[in-house]
């Protein structure tokens, strides 16, 4: 939020035109460059021939970016 007014108040100093938008998928549909695993999450229900090792032995491949993935 600090940064939000900060930005604000220089675009007002300078005099600079402002354009704001709400991006609500910014990251959803994002395409991935490198290969990223992740832990499967609590509560996944793994197929039949996966169950008979403990799930923490597992994990996913993304094929898409998720929101909030850094």
């Amino acid at each position: 939020m600090q940064l939000h007014r900060h930005l604000i108040s220089l675009t007002t100093h300078e005099r600079l035109d402002k354009h704001f938008m709400d991006v609500f998928t910014t990251y959803l549909y994002g395409s991935i460059d490198k290969d990223v695993f992740m832990n499967i999450p609590e509560g996944y229900k793994m197929p039949e021939a996966y169950n008979s090792n403990p799930q923490k032995v597992y994990s996913f491949k993304l094929k898409r970016s998720l929101y909030g993935l850094k």
